[in-house]
């Protein structure tokens, strides 16, 4: 542990130099014949309000416990002890902050961990295992495989068909998505999207598309102008696609049949 860390991680308040004394105090010294004080700050009047409070940067903390897993707590309760002495304000409150990280003294409630203060130890939390006296983490295989589940996991799940169409699973159902290009600023009326549920904003060239959150799900300057409810053999394709792991599904030619369903039903009114 580095031995400034004691002050990295706990910042104690401080006030700035405005606060030593009232503004103007230092004219009506030279007023009285003082001819010591020669300049004044052009900070505020007395304000403690405003005083800075204390701050504690608790990522320096986790990042050097997440390093110390492996070893035997002693050792490392040594080495903050050290560099955190008892006989200080920042040394208690460092030792206050690793014992909300760390869970020591754990015992075994059925098949749950807790703490000494009786907190229970979930996934991902460091725990000092009560046989080995090693710094661990709890469920450290399920906790990265979530961690990677989260950070990359799309809004949509979708399968694309092309670069105009995709399959969208909306609230459990699928949807065959006809996406169309964001007009320029030269239309008066917006159009709508709608999957997302939003009017969509005229983009220009120079625009940056992840600042747009209708382009960033569809991967360009694209919107969800008609959608349709996939019917039951194409939702056997999309099973059949994501069971062996694909992300496209090459286009048929009976992917749109809206438009014979409409022939259909013209032919059976004329009849």
């Amino acid at each position: 542990m580095r031995n400034d860390m004691m002050k990295v991680i706990a910042e104690p308040a401080r006030s700035g130099s405005s606060y030593r004394i009232a503004k103007g105090a230092k004219v009506r010294l030279q007023r009285e014949g003082i001819d010591a004080v020669t300049h004044e700050g052009m900070g505020q009047r007395w304000n403690f309000d405003e005083r800075r409070p204390s701050r504690d940067h608790l990522n320096a903390l986790r990042r050097y416990l997440r390093k110390q897993v492996g070893r035997r707590w002693d050792s490392v309760y040594s080495d903050i002890c050290h560099n955190a002495p008892t006989g200080s304000y920042l040394g208690e409150h460092v030792r206050e902050l690793v014992a909300d990280e760390v869970h020591d003294r754990v015992t075994l409630c059925g098949d749950e961990l807790y703490g000494r203060r009786g907190w229970k130890v979930y996934t991902g939390d460091l725990f000092v295992c009560p046989e080995t006296n090693i710094l661990k983490v709890h469920n450290a295989d399920q906790a990265a495989g979530a961690r990677r589940r989260y950070r990359h996991r799309p809004e949509l799940e979708m399968l694309a068909v092309d670069e105009t169409h995709k399959y969208v699973n909306i609230d459990g159902l699928w949807y065959f998505v006809t996406l169309s290009a964001i007009p320029g600023a030269e239309v008066s009326e917006r159009p709508f999207d709608v999957v997302l549920k939003e009017a969509v904003f005229a983009v220009g060239e120079k625009d940056r598309l992840y600042h747009n959150r209708i382009t960033r799900i569809w991967n360009g300057r694209l919107y969800a102008s008609t959608k349709r409810q996939a019917n039951t053999r194409e939702v056997s394709r999309i099973k059949a696609a994501l069971a062996e792991g694909k992300q496209v599904l090459e286009p048929a030619g009976n992917q749109d049949s809206s438009s014979k369903r409409y022939v259909r039903r013209t032919r059976a009114r004329r009849c």
